[in-house]
């Protein structure tokens, strides 16, 4: 399996340690890292949130575009909460 920027819609299967269900309390405990990383919901294939190494979390959405696997960002947390 790739799992390489070129397939970025592989993501969630290549690291399915960073697979779980999103909830306020569960998004609240990410802690920052050495280096940033992601973490995937569980029921929506693609969508997830992006931990920096300062802390900021910003949800994500991949996706593909005539082929070619994109990103998008949805907006920070908590400003843009689960509900």
């Amino acid at each position: 399996m790739a799992c390489d920027e070129e397939h970025l819609f592989l993501l969630p299967l290549c690291y399915p340690e960073v697979i779980m269900k999103f909830t306020d309390r569960a998004i609240k405990a990410l802690k920052p890292q050495a280096s940033r990383y992601e973490v995937w919901e569980d029921t929506r294939p693609g969508f997830g949130i992006r931990v920096t190494t300062t802390g900021i979390k910003s949800w994500g959405f991949i996706y593909r575009f005539d082929g070619k696997p994109r990103r998008m960002t949805l907006g920070r947390y908590p400003a843009k909460s689960l509900a």
